[in-house]
């Protein structure tokens, strides 16, 4: 892991002032990874990993936490799965049907919600929904890739 301060990639200008639209060898694109004291970033700054026809996600991870800005177009499930982390969902827009360990919620704009760690959990976009993610620790099976999940059809 770089030190703390050290940019692993970000999307913009290069040293050089280009624009730098590719991450660096070796630096995987879709886990946008940044390590510093203060940075600054709008979603327009995070390339969409397109996950499926349905679905694309945004995420930044820092040294603790990940965050991610998932568009899910009506009709996107999420298959059921868990995972190590605590995940704060909150719904931007949108209206799309949690399963929850079996309990089924309905959730739309301004609602949010808390999964807690290793609880078996799938939604499905009843509307074309926004939603952002917080996840603690950081999506290390994101950054390796391992995410088939969110990659069905």
């Amino acid at each position: 892991m770089p030190a703390v301060g050290s940019l692993i990639w970000s999307p913009g200008k290069g040293a050089s002032g280009r624009s730098k639209t590719h991450a660096p060898r070796g630096v995987n694109r879709r886990a946008m990874c940044y390590h510093a004291a203060m940075q600054t970033f709008t979603w327009n700054d995070i390339p969409e990993d397109v996950l499926n026809p349905l679905a694309g996600r945004k995420a930044l991870h820092g040294k603790n936490i990940t965050m991610a800005r998932f568009r899910f177009d009506k009709g996107n499930v999420v298959a059921m799965h868990h995972h190590i982390n605590d995940q704060i969902t909150i719904i931007q827009s949108g209206k799309v049907r949690f399963n929850l360990d079996g309990e089924i919620k309905e959730l739309s704009a301004g609602d949010f919600l808390h999964v807690d760690p290793d609880v078996p959990h799938g939604n499905e976009a009843l509307e074309d929904t926004v939603i952002i993610e917080l996840f603690s620790p950081i999506r290390e099976d994101w950054i390796k890739g391992d995410d088939s999940y969110l990659r069905q059809k």
